[in-house]
């Protein structure tokens, strides 16, 4: 279903009989998005904010340092989206010099 505030679309996904949601709000360009996602994630989702953003990033970091050897090198393929660049720059936190990023020009770039 689609609703709309204001001028923002907001997409929801119901299915309460297999507990199934979906809400894909934009946050930062709606007037209430923060406001919304906070609900759905602890009030729809039931979700306990027990952690810090800290600890997730060290634990991924030791993740990936754990899957690549100490002696080892790695590569990335960045394509300059949020999405690859944010996962290359977390695997440098976790190897440094070690890791070796390759641009990838996929023409969506703007």
């Amino acid at each position: 279903m689609y609703f709309h505030y204001k001028i923002n679309v907001f997409l929801v996904v119901e299915n309460y009989s297999r507990h199934v949601w979906n809400h894909v709000p934009q946050v930062t360009h709606s007037v209430l998005g923060m406001e919304t996602l906070r609900f759905f994630i602890f009030s729809v989702c039931g979700i306990i904010a027990d952690w810090k953003l800290e600890d997730v990033l060290e634990e991924q970091i030791q993740k990936i340092k754990q899957m690549v050897g100490p002696e080892d090198h790695a590569i990335c393929a960045l394509s300059g989206g949020v999405d690859s660049t944010v996962a290359a720059t977390l695997v440098h936190k976790a190897l440094g010099d070690k890791l070796h990023c390759a641009f990838v020009d996929n023409g969506l770039l703007r």
